[in-house]
């Protein structure tokens, strides 16, 4: 037996259907998940992993009985299914008593969907593309997530939870602020576009807009983004939409009975396999500035490791570019770019050349993502003929990388899919890679970047969990957690070698570095962005409270 209580012994394997959803239950009971577990929900997230999507968007458990075996259990009997679950989830959330009749109908729920995963487990074994040591180390990761969502991140309870109530009353002072300031009325109490108001503004200065099917404006943050650049006197109005979305999601954000933020990570979410937390629970999905929120509780510390220069590092190993593997290693390959396009003198430092650097790492950051010449020229602000020069200079620096390139999008229209080092696979559908780009070329070059990304966060988190360090959560390419004050440092070296350990695993020897920060109680986490955002923040809460 296991020493989870489960009657499972420890060479059998443990099939669940999302498992972070079983852990929240069991471990609060003191029942740790057996050691092998095969989560069918991942699975089913790896097999309907193609571009473009074909889905239905819905990954639950009838969802995967009808991909892989044509429906549910026969238990649920003629009812409405999806109906009958939510009901009876209602049921077991509204608690006991219960009469002898809904005991029946719980009972009968728990037997369905038991007889349903096991169902899809055997459809998903009798499968050509069926890979138990995958599914196997996927589900380690799940239980592993199972712990960080019970953790949670620590805040400060009391300030989180007057932002959180706040928020609409904030969100609605600024844009109370910025009508009056420039003698508009855009927005309704709810903070929704009146229409008439938009247009009259838009004609008022003279700007040129495009029409929806309906009629109104346009008003997607990427067309108002570019108009706002060529008519300027918009710019107003995209900023204050911007932060009036900041205090939507500030509040929705999730606070625990015990002042933690925890949510689904919905891990698996993305093509790249990575997760996909809700921006409007999920403080660390949220604008930097609310970061602030995190205080470690009392004799405690709060620990954040990231990963330096993660894509770019990942990129240099896969490709086997020397140079940019040099460029990583020498400490900062952004300022090292510069150097080797002759944009800085030799012994330049980030100190030194601040605004050249911040240009050639975007670059950097550009090309890792397959953005073009249009592109970049937009987020640098420059002509596109300059950011034409910029990539031209990138070649030129990383030829090796950019034969690589070439390789990823040759081999995977040859393959019809990308695949990471441990197994995550994009596969490609119907459709024709060279007429039309219906799959664009930057999408087959990021995937192997950011999925193995999200293998390297995977393994990690895994580690971390054997290694018996508290994680809290995930954030992209870093891990959080929180330690007691005398035990922080030790626990902060810990979890740096875990994540050196988890990248020479899989990037073959090669330890990526990572930045760890430490949070000591009564303090709050400080990020470097953000500090004039959140003083207005508590400026605007005391003027709203009054």
């Amino acid at each position: 037996r296991t020493r989870s209580g489960f009657p499972v012994p420890v060479t059998d394997t443990f099939v669940a259907y999302y498992l972070p959803a079983e852990g929240g239950a069991l471990l609060p009971l003191g029942w740790e998940p057996p050691p092998r577990v095969w989560d069918l929900y991942v699975f089913f997230r790896q097999v309907t992993n193609v571009e473009p999507r074909e889905d239905s968007g819905r990954y639950g458990l009838l969802q995967a009985a009808d991909y892989f075996c044509g429906g549910p259990s026969p238990l649920y009997g003629a009812l409405n299914t999806s109906e009958f679950k939510a009901d009876s989830r209602d049921l077991a959330m509204r608690g006991e008593p219960y009469s002898l009749e809904e005991w029946k109908i719980l009972r009968r729920y728990c037997e369905a969907d038991v007889d349903t995963t096991a169902r899809i487990a055997r459809a998903a074994m009798a499968r050509s593309d069926f890979n138990l040591d995958l599914c196997l180390h996927w589900g380690r990761y799940m239980v592993a997530l199972a712990y960080e969502e019970r953790i949670g991140i620590p805040m400060d309870e009391e300030k989180a939870r007057e932002l959180k109530h706040y928020a609409p009353e904030i969100r609605q002072h600024c844009i109370r602020e910025f009508e009056r300031e420039h003698g508009v009325g855009i927005f309704d109490e709810e903070g929704k576009h009146r229409r008439s108001g938009l247009i009259d503004f838009l004609n008022r200065n003279s700007i040129p807009w495009e029409a929806t099917e309906t009629g109104a404006p346009r008003t997607d943050e990427k067309y108002m983004s570019q108009l706002s650049k060529e008519h300027p006197i918009l710019e107003p109005y995209v900023n204050v939409r911007e932060l009036a979305d900041k205090y939507k999601m500030l509040g929705g954000l999730a606070i625990g009975p015990d002042g933690r933020n925890r949510c689904s990570m919905f891990p698996f979410s993305t093509t790249t396999g990575r997760n996909a937390p809700s921006t409007k629970k999920y403080l660390f999905a949220m604008s930097k500035a609310f970061r602030r929120l995190v205080k470690p509780p009392l004799e405690y510390g709060f620990v954040q490791s990231d990963w330096a220069a993660e894509e770019l590092a990942i990129a240099a190993v896969l490709s086997r570019d020397d140079d940019l593997l040099d460029a990583y290693l020498g400490g900062d390959p952004y300022i090292g770019f510069a150097i080797r396009a002759g944009a800085a003198p030799a012994g330049a430092t980030k100190a030194s050349h601040r605004e050249v650097r911040d240009m050639y790492k975007t670059v950097m950051l550009a090309v890792g993502y397959g953005q073009t010449e249009h592109g970049l020229a937009a987020t640098l602000g420059i002509h596109r003929i300059e950011a034409r020069d910029l990539l031209l200079k990138h070649r030129a620096a990383f030829p090796r990388f950019w034969r690589w390139v070439d390789e990823v999008v040759s081999t995977a229209a040859w393959e019809r899919r990308v695949q990471t080092r441990l197994g995550w696979t994009l596969k490609l559908g119907n459709t024709d890679l060279f007429n039309g780009k219906i799959i664009k070329d930057r999408t087959l070059v990021n995937f192997p970047i950011q999925g193995t990304g999200g293998d390297l966060l995977r393994l990690a988190s895994i580690m971390a969990m054997d290694a018996g360090l508290d994680v809290g959560a995930p954030v992209h390419d870093a891990l959080l957690l929180c330690a007691p004050l005398c035990e922080i440092e030790d626990q902060a070296r810990e979890l740096e070698q875990v994540m050196a350990r988890a990248s020479m695993e899989i990037l073959g020897g090669v330890a990526l570095r990572s930045e760890t920060s430490i949070t000591a109680f009564p303090d709050r986490y400080e990020p470097e962005k953000g500090q004039e955002l959140w003083d207005s923040t508590l400026q605007m809460l005391e003027e709203v409270k009054k």
